[in-house]
């Protein structure tokens, strides 16, 4: 991981993008409020509002309203998404470390 932090801040380019952030963090935390998944990437709100969309459109992520407040919609990977990150990233340790990293936004420059 502190490889890819080092090529993003050498190359000035986002190595890791703000839609695998978002995947990677529903992967290891599941259901998650919309305003805490945009917080927890590196996007700007409006960006983080179209690549929601984006990934809700191509079936890669799902959404529900928050019962406790209908205004808010929560979201989740579509089951097949979350099978495919099971397979590649649970039979290798370093990759779930890697994936857990990225998920909680500890880049290291």
């Amino acid at each position: 991981m502190k490889r890819i932090a080092y090529l993003e801040a050498k190359l000035k380019v986002r190595l890791i993008t703000s839609e695998f952030e978002i995947l990677a963090w529903l992967y290891l935390h599941g259901p998650t409020r919309s305003r805490d998944l945009s917080a927890k990437t590196r996007s700007s709100p409006a960006n983080y509002q179209i690549i929601v969309k984006r990934l809700r459109a191509a079936g890669i992520i799902s959404s529900q309203e928050d019962y406790s407040d209908g205004r808010a919609r929560i979201y989740d990977l579509a089951p097949a998404v979350r099978q495919d990150f099971a397979d590649a990233f649970e039979q290798d340790p370093d990759g779930r470390a890697v994936l857990s990293e990225i998920a909680l936004g500890q880049r290291l420059a």
